[in-house]
């Protein structure tokens, strides 16, 4: 719900409390003075703050977001990485992949370039697996353009 201004204190006025979100921070934005009666570089000011305030909010999301991953790992590992053609390089192994989630940190140095050595992998890895299912999807439309009727066809799963 976004306030504007002077309507939030008449809502508090009112006894009215302002709507919160699911952590119960308030979502009502009316802010000390009318940004239309700043000068202009306080106006500066203000924005310069506010988007650094973006900034650094979006960071501890990123951060929270990653603890979140780890715990939901530890919790339930990932699926093991299989090479299911013949045409793929081999996949990062899954021992040093798991090796790196339970890393202690004790060199931290060390463990951040392990950590974007493992990401750079999995990233050429991951891209050359989209490529190859992105080529396996435009064969498989070529081929339903070309007959119809075989989108009918019941598939077997995983070449049975």
């Amino acid at each position: 719900m976004i306030l504007r201004p002077g309507e939030a204190a008449a809502e508090r006025s009112r006894g009215a409390r302002p709507p919160t979100n699911h952590i119960g921070v308030t979502a009502e934005t009316s802010l000390p003075r009318p940004l239309a009666d700043l000068p202009l570089a306080e106006l500066r000011q203000r924005r310069h703050a506010l988007i650094a305030e973006a900034a650094a909010s979006q960071h501890w999301q990123r951060l929270v977001q990653a603890r979140l991953d780890l715990a939901v790992a530890s919790a339930t590992p990932p699926d093991a990485l299989r090479r299911p053609c013949a045409e793929l390089p081999e996949p990062p192994q899954d021992a040093e992949l798991h090796r790196l989630l339970d890393d202690p940190a004790d060199d931290a140095v060390g463990l951040l370039h392990r950590l974007h050595h493992a990401q750079r992998t999995l990233s050429g890895y991951g891209d050359t697996v989209q490529a190859a299912a992105s080529a396996a999807t435009r064969e498989l439309v070529e081929r339903y353009a070309a007959a119809p009727a075989r989108c009918l066809e019941v598939a077997s799963p995983a070449g049975r």
